[in-house]
């Protein structure tokens, strides 16, 4: 019996331990595959070269074709190389054409045909084809970039294939002479934007929203949008929707630039424990609907920390840990288009927990004396009370006041109160004498 009863605990302990090992491999295994396989498109898109075909407003993706001329592009003739991935901000990933995983990207890392760039949440990245075009990926977007061959109807349409989902910002201008064509296909519609020969740079913005429709805004230069057989030309400052059926909107004006009215520029908040609540207040623009309050640790806004829509023309933000941040606001209009940033500022909030410096002369009482000086220094910016009545300090923080003396004892105190309520005090006991 004791025989039997041995047999089955070892039995159920291997039993025990073979599931503890399987459930330990496979979530080894997941964490390998999240690793190497970040969220994002499918590998099938890589795999069997889904790239786009002539029936272009019929794919389910987004795709951009970047085209310059032959021979002055520095970039463009070195082999097979493409462009130039000059910039990187948090978790960005590449893959070469001929891999299967997907890799960190490494900041000047050279792209060739059908390589990928991918930004992953809260990442960016700037892709640059020559000294006048690049493109610049925002969060969770994908890149593919294929070399084209030559097109006889657009002699200048010739070297770059990119595809794209998600949201991108590109800039381009003639190289030389000639000019640069850029076709974009959407899920639902094709957008092609073309830089004169005469020098006009083309600053443009392609969105891909949840809703599968798309939003095209060109904030210099021109652009054409076709889609369910409906052509729309957009002019500066102007965007189009393209909804989930296909039809882009008539083109409607971007909203102003926001001003922003408060806080001032580089003002300081001071605060001991809590953070301060800050007030962001804007103007108001008569083409917003909506707005857009941003906020970054670094001027670019790379590294962004607060990003939401507000309806109203202010917004309070009471967790700002210490740092420096710049903001701006961002009008968007009617059909939920944006415009470009308002003017840009910043402000600092400073943790403090020491006391002010407080240093106070108290002088000997004359005999007779009714009123009695105090005199003394503390740090810049702080308040002084002088048994409870505020002194206004110097410029240099040097204070003084005259305290009336009652017969017998007097107490009194001084205290300086800094900027994050910080409090520092001295007091003297002051025997007032008769005549």
């Amino acid at each position: 019996m004791t025989f039997r009863l041995r047999s089955l605990l070892t039995y159920s302990l291997e039993i025990v331990t073979a599931s503890a090992l399987a459930l330990l491999f496979f979530g080894l295994l997941f964490w390998l595959l999240h690793l190497f396989f970040p969220r994002g498109p499918g590998l099938g898109l890589f795999l069997h070269g889904h790239f786009p075909s002539e029936k272009r407003e019929e794919r389910s993706d987004s795709s951009l074709w970047v085209a310059t001329d032959t021979g002055v592009a520095g970039l463009n003739r070195q082999g097979g190389l493409v462009a130039e991935l000059v910039q990187i901000v948090r978790d960005v990933r590449g893959k070469s054409a001929d891999a299967i995983a997907w890799k960190p990207a490494v900041q000047g890392m050279p792209l060739y045909d059908r390589d990928s760039i991918q930004t992953l949440e809260r990442s960016s990245a700037t892709i640059k084809f020559d000294a006048h075009n690049q493109l610049e990926l925002a969060s969770n977007s994908l890149v593919i970039i294929k070399r084209l061959e030559s097109d006889l109807l657009w002699p200048e349409r010739r070297t770059f294939m990119v595809m794209v989902d998600g949201e991108l910002r590109g800039k381009v201008s003639p190289t030389g002479n000639q000019p640069v064509f850029v076709e974009i296909a959407t899920p639902n519609a094709v957008a092609r934007v073309r830089s004169s020969s005469g020098g006009e740079n083309v600053d443009f913005q392609i969105k891909v929203n949840r809703d599968k429709s798309s939003t095209v805004k060109v904030f210099k230069g021109s652009a054409t949008v076709v889609g369910a057989g409906t052509t729309v030309n957009i002019g500066e400052n102007q965007s189009t929707v393209v909804s989930g059926s296909g039809s882009p909107t008539q083109p409607a004006l971007l909203p102003d630039n926001v001003l922003p009215v408060r806080p001032a520029d580089n003002e300081l908040y001071y605060f001991r424990e809590l953070p301060p609540k800050i007030r962001f207040e804007w103007e108001k623009s008569s083409l917003a609907s909506e707005y857009r309050l941003v906020l970054a640790k670094d001027a670019a806004f790379n590294d962004i920390v607060f990003d939401s829509r507000v309806t109203g023309s202010f917004f309070e933000h009471g967790n700002l840990k210490q740092g420096e941040y710049f903001w701006h606001v961002i009008g968007i209009g009617k059909n939920g288009s944006e415009g470009t940033p308002g003017v840009q500022r910043s402000v600092t909030v400073v943790q403090d927990v020491e006391p002010p410096r407080l240093q106070v002369k108290f002088p000997k009482v004359v005999q007779g004396q009714l009123q009695y000086p105090v005199q003394g220094v503390t740090e810049r910016k702080a308040r002084i009370f002088i048994d409870g009545q505020e002194v206004m300090p110097q410029a240099t923080g040097e204070f003084s006041h005259e305290v009336t003396l009652k017969p017998g004892v007097n107490i009194i105190v001084v205290e300086a109160v800094d900027l994050a309520g910080n409090v520092s005090y001295q007091s003297e006991t002051v025997h007032g004498k008769l005549h």
